[in-house]
């Protein structure tokens, strides 16, 4: 259903089919009821949309979470409603024995237990109640787990789901493969089970697959797979003939890249794409240059998105290879002649002529150069001489002018003496 809240006239809108309106109408009411109290339902009344399950008292405050905090996750991963409720014939109870009960589970009876209401869809509410017993598993061990055999004490799976096709299976590992098949946060663990298709969740040490027998035979697979790759390479013999598997054969050159640094790139891939891949430890073609990349998923769009990004890398890879060996091959060229020994020793003929050649350049500029030198220092001197030559011209010019001025005052005063003496 489809829901519209409108704030400012405190009423909300459901849209969808009659039973999906009616089924979001009483989650709502539920919902309301959590603000103001215990909310009493008949827990043993058969629904279709309802799985309801017990949980010890003493982890109660565990699988609830701060303020709720696990469950709001719970129902944001799984697309569900859940909250505890407490059976409807404890609302004619008095407040005394209700007091009553409340003190007798607080002295930790063991077989004390409240009922935790998960209401969604199928997948969802077997998602979220495997999550529940994880929780529950790791608050209080052996409660769900059988110790000696590490299987499930009691069966989750209802007789009508038995019969539509579900069921539970489990896989028990060792510490180390715990670790590596749950992956930081959880991631490996969701990748598996988004690639396959099938609930996957892990109890204790034991993996639970959860749903139809196709998508269980899909996660066991896969899951095994990923175990088998901490210690060596894996090898799928019939790839070819799975409805789930898609092979890109991928340049021996360019594996490395596909990969990255300890699988980094290729688990981008795989959360872009929402598959599981891996190379394969078997040999590619015939050449032997080509290695076989294998791509899962239960969603043929998803393998074919996956195969899309992979040759967009493999294009992008050799692309750059061949612009860095021609950049190499360019260098290299300029660097050395021709492997030819007649065309290096041409070669080397030019390179000495030219030498030769820029060097008696060079001299005859050398040698411009100094007699352009001499000759304007030769004309410097020449200026120089001539100058002189002209100022000792006009000196003598000048000497002989004064000395005749000084004859001629001479003879007109010896010319003015001779008169007085006739007188």
């Amino acid at each position: 259903a489809k829901l519209d809240v409108h704030e400012r006239d405190l009423k909300i809108d459901i849209h969808g089919p009659r039973i999906a309106r009616k089924r979001a109408k009483e989650y709502i009411k539920l919902v309301m009821a959590q603000r103001v109290g215990p909310v009493y339902m008949d827990v043993k009344t058969k629904r279709e949309d309802l799985t309801v399950v017990p949980v010890p008292s003493d982890c109660i405050g565990y699988v609830t979470g701060k303020r709720g905090s696990v469950l709001r996750s719970l129902e944001q991963e799984w697309g569900t409603l859940i909250f505890f409720v407490k059976d409807e014939k404890e609302k004619d109870r008095d407040r005394d024995d209700r007091d009553r009960d409340r003190r007798r589970r607080d002295r930790r009876d063991p077989d004390s237990t409240d009922s935790l209401c998960i209401f969604g869809p199928k997948r969802g509410r077997y998602g979220a109640h495997l999550k529940v017993l994880s929780a529950v598993e790791f608050k209080s061990k052996g409660w769900y787990l059988d110790r000696d055999n590490d299987g499930p004490k009691f069966d989750i799976i209802t007789a009508e789901d038995k019969e539509e096709g579900w069921d539970c299976e489990h896989y028990a590992m060792d510490s180390s493969d715990f670790s590596y098949a749950l992956g930081a946060g959880g991631s490996t663990r969701m990748k598996l089970a988004t690639a396959s298709g099938c609930i996957i969740q892990y109890i204790g040490n034991v993996a639970f697959m959860c749903g139809k027998k196709h998508e269980r035979k899909r996660a066991m697979d896969y899951l095994a797979w990923l175990i088998k790759q901490r210690k060596g390479s894996v090898f799928v013999e019939d790839a070819e003939d799975r409805d789930d598997c898609l092979i890109v054969d991928v340049p021996q050159q360019v594996v490395g890249f596909i990969t990255g640094y300890k699988g980094s790139s290729l688990r981008s891939i795989e959360r872009e794409s929402s598959t599981f891949c891996f190379a394969d430890g078997g040999k590619g073609k015939e050449d032997s240059k080509t290695e076989r990349l294998l791509i899962f998923s239960y969603s043929e769009d998803n393998r074919k998105k996956a195969k899309e990004i992979v040759d967009g890398m493999v294009e992008q890879k050799m692309r750059e290879d061949s612009e860095r060996r021609h950049r190499s091959d360019r260098r290299r060229r300029r660097r050395r002649s021709p492997s030819s020994s007649a065309s290096r020793s041409r070669s080397r003929k030019k390179k000495k002529r030219r030498r030769r050649e820029r060097e008696d350049r060079r001299e005859k500029d050398d040698r411009r150069e100094k007699d352009d030198g001499r000759d304007k220092g030769d004309d410097r001197r020449d200026r120089d001489k001539d100058r002189k030559d002209e100022d000792r011209k006009d000196h003598d010019a000048k000497t002989k002018e004064k000395e005749g001025n000084e004859d001629e005052e001479r003879r007109r005063r010896e010319g003015d003496g001779s008169d007085e003496d006739s007188d």
